[in-house]
């Protein structure tokens, strides 16, 4: 992930203490999400 995002999180997770497990399980959920590596997009879709 870009150093934004991680910041990002980073402030979240801190101020909203509430919150902060259901972010990191949403988190988590979406890190080990099935993705697939498409270098170019044309090629693969045969656009």
């Amino acid at each position: 992930m870009s150093k934004q995002v991680e910041i990002f999180m980073r402030s979240m997770v801190e101020e909203e203490p509430k919150a902060k497990q259901e972010y990191l399980e949403k988190l988590d959920r979406i890190r080990k999400g099935k993705f697939i590596r498409v270098k170019n997009f044309a090629d693969r879709y045969g656009l």
